[in-house]
């Protein structure tokens, strides 16, 4: 937002490799042949003027049996504002699963993939709606999409993320009130915001057209 202030030249570390700034304020961590490592403690250092600014999280372990009851789902075409084509009706619902024997956390993430929207709904050609949907942090072992996540015809990505609690606290108060910035949630030592960890798997999906 117009209101970010992006911090250069800070010396930051993780697990005392030091991370580069690759934009304005904007640092990545370079692993090489290395990888992020479930179940492992991930601390971040830095300094900024006399005090040293910290947090730390533990990586969770990657989402177990995901899976999607269809690849592809076929739905009509809306052209008119009278809504589906007489004798048919909205998309069938597409179950997402996964293991969740200890009742974590998981957040979905539905990425549209093609270079330019093909509404379903002609009606919605002109609202802007984005091409990256998102399920809120939920407990349980399943979700559903249906037409309310999906608006487009083509290739979708789909991204369940096991997550910890802290993100889940910042979600829930972000999606509560985008202006509470009276208790905010935050992990940082000697500073305010999330550093956290998360893992993840993929499937994907089509939307054809009828």
């Amino acid at each position: 937002s117009e209101a970010t202030e992006y911090i250069s030249g800070l010396q930051l570390l993780i697990n005392g490799q030091h991370l580069t700034e690759t934009g304005t304020g904007i640092y990545k961590l370079s692993l090489g042949e290395s990888r992020i490592q479930p179940g492992e403690t991930y601390t971040l250092k830095f300094a900024y003027y006399n005090d040293t600014v910290s947090s730390e999280t533990i990586i969770p372990e990657k989402p177990e049996d995901f899976a999607i009851s269809e690849s592809y789902v076929y739905a009509d075409r809306i052209t008119s504002s009278g809504g589906f084509p007489s004798g048919s009706g909205p998309m069938e619902d597409i179950d997402l699963t996964w293991t969740n024997g200890d009742g974590s956390y998981y957040y979905v993430l539905i990425e549209y993939l093609e270079s330019s929207p093909d509404y379903i709904n002609y009606n919605m050609a002109d609202t802007d709606v984005s091409t990256v949907q998102s399920i809120a942090p939920m407990s349980s072992s399943g979700t559903r999409l249906g037409m309310r996540n999906l608006y487009f015809f083509g290739s979708y990505r789909i991204v369940l993320f096991k997550v910890n609690q802290d993100f889940v606290d910042l979600y829930q108060q972000t999606s509560a009130n985008s202006n509470n910035i009276t208790n905010p949630v935050t992990t940082i030592n000697k500073g305010f915001g999330v550093f956290t960890g998360m893992a993840s798997d993929t499937l994907y999906l089509d939307v054809l057209e009828n």
